[in-house]
């Protein structure tokens, strides 16, 4: 058989069909990653849609009549803040550029297994690993409402979730701004920076993530510039489009840059917050039983958050609770539903960003989330 450039594509976009289907078994699917889902598109549109008719008070009724339809709406144009709400999912931005090729081959891998039990093993501190391995299957599964290992207590979680929604909120808000070194902040002997942050702070300098100082850019044995050491910022700027490989993602900088990681700092709170309503990611009320996992929002107290490689050893359906959900929250419930709740996070933010107290903010804000979204005290 004669290879030529066209067939050598051709076969390419086969394998990769295949891989997307094995990865990505309901078009539907958000929760779980996704490239073609909209659950978390769907949620959000339809919170700043609610927060909107707030009027600038704390929503106390969204319309969720929508919220179905939006799955079937196939050429609606998405907010910056839709878009920032899968940051979770891709957070180095390869879904939708030629890096969907590395983004399937490293979740398939062994890479990012081996990445999550040893950092020893990548010295060059590839960010895109860090990041994305960590975030499905690491220390960052907190990202999505989920456990890091087979827990004891729900509050554990609880208390890593709340810790990254005070940072993603310090970024969103300007609190933390596009000046400060990520290394410092996350220093655990700077009494200055990073306060109460004292569980993630660990893992955030670890996993391969930050570059701490300058360093050299080099081809082959040639240097060509250098690497600049990491901002805060730069967790939520990252573009890996490489489609074989990123020693050093590209990060968007300046006006842009700055707005790029409000916005995805914002949508990495939305994310977290509509994912712990997810059958698959954590349990409220009842835990999963024969019936295994259903596309069903219970708005109920969080009694066990799951952990993805122990449901992939038990041989559970994760994805089973993945499509687009029935709501079943009644109106006067202490639990709010993921909307409302998305709708009352975003009035905070923006409340923290026109105040000059954006500490006290803060605390409004995890107190929120600990008492009607979680219904757990992360004992702080």
């Amino acid at each position: 058989m004669k290879l030529t450039i066209a067939s050598i594509i051709a076969s390419l976009a086969l394998i990769c069909a295949s891989l997307t289907y094995y990865i990505f078994p309901t078009p539907a699917g958000a929760y779980n990653i996704s490239i073609k889902g909209t659950i978390h598109e769907a949620m959000t549109r339809l919170a700043e849609a609610c927060l909107a008719k707030s009027g600038g008070s704390i929503p106390d009724h969204c319309d969720l009549s929508n919220f179905q339809k939006y799955a079937q709406w196939k050429k609606q144009k998405r907010s910056d803040l839709e878009k920032a709400s899968r940051w979770s999912d891709d957070p180095t931005h390869m879904i939708g550029t030629a890096g969907i090729n590395k983004f399937l081959g490293l979740l398939l891998s062994e890479e990012c297994k081996q990445l999550v039990t040893s950092t020893a093993k990548y010295p060059e501190r590839k960010a895109e690993r860090g990041l994305l391995c960590n975030s499905h299957s690491g220390d960052f599964q907190y990202l999505h409402a989920m456990a890091t290992e087979p827990e004891k207590s729900p509050s554990i979680t609880a208390k890593k979730m709340m810790e990254w929604t005070r940072l993603t909120y310090r970024v969103a808000t300007n609190q933390v701004g596009p000046d400060v070194k990520y290394c410092d902040y996350f220093d655990s002997s700077n009494k200055n920076h990073g306060e109460k942050l004292d569980t993630i702070r660990e893992d955030l300098r670890n996993y391969a993530l930050p570059y701490c100082s300058e360093r050299p850019r080099k081809f082959w044995f040639i240097k060509i510039g250098t690497y600049p050491e990491w901002r805060v910022h730069t967790l939520f700027s990252l573009k890996c489009k490489n489609p074989i490989n990123s020693l050093r993602c590209t990060e968007l900088t300046k006006a842009k840059g700055l707005k790029m990681a409000r916005n995805n700092a914002t949508g990495a709170i939305l994310h977290m917050i509509q994912d712990s309503y997810s059958q698959s990611h954590a349990a409220r009320g009842k835990q999963v039983g024969e019936d295994g996992y259903q596309a069903k929002i219970v708005c109920a107290p969080v009694t066990k958050f799951y952990e993805y490689k122990r449901q992939i050893d038990e041989k559970l359906n994760h994805s089973a609770a993945d499509e687009f959900p029935r709501l079943d929250c009644p109106e006067d419930s202490k639990i709010h539903g993921p909307i409302k709740a998305s709708a009352i996070a975003l009035h905070y933010i923006e409340k923290g960003r026109r105040s000059d107290n954006k500490a006290a903010v803060e605390d409004e804000l995890v107190k929120y989330l600990s008492e009607h979204v979680l219904g757990i005290d992360p004992k702080y």
